[in-house]
């Protein structure tokens, strides 16, 4: 998955993005995608891996280990929810993969011990930018 600054979720992180490239000029990526990858331990989610897929930033992603019964992945503020899309199998991490696009107008990709949310607002947190 080539050279990717790795950052660990403790708590909770607010990551802000934007769901569609506006760049003019024709180079518009789309709408923002994120890949997910799932290491489970004695049948309970160990880790994930969350990389930014589609967007301009790409040199990064986050990591939570711990341990949980299942992974959710939800939308919050009236948003649509978020919709996976293409399951695969990960060579980096050997385990379950999956795409998904994220929902129209949302701001923040959230990262917790529940999994992943969509938001429009940070709820007054800290955010962690994409450099």
């Amino acid at each position: 998955m080539g050279d990717f600054e790795k950052i660990e979720v403790e708590g909770d992180l607010f990551i802000p993005f934007e769901w569609l490239d506006k760049t003019p000029g024709g180079s518009n990526l789309g709408r923002a995608e994120f890949s997910v990858c799932i290491k489970y331990k004695r049948g309970k989610v160990s880790e994930y891996f969350v990389y930014p897929e589609q967007q301009r930033n790409m040199n990064i992603f986050w990591h939570w280990q711990g341990k949980r019964d299942d992974l959710t992945i939800s939308s919050y503020d009236g948003l649509e929810d978020a919709k996976v899309w293409m399951f695969y199998y990960c060579k980096t991490h050997k385990t379950q993969s999956f795409r998904l696009y994220v929902p129209p107008n949302a701001k923040y990709l959230h990262l917790s011990y529940n999994g992943l949310d969509f938001t429009k607002t940070d709820w007054g947190r800290k955010s962690e930018r994409m450099k």
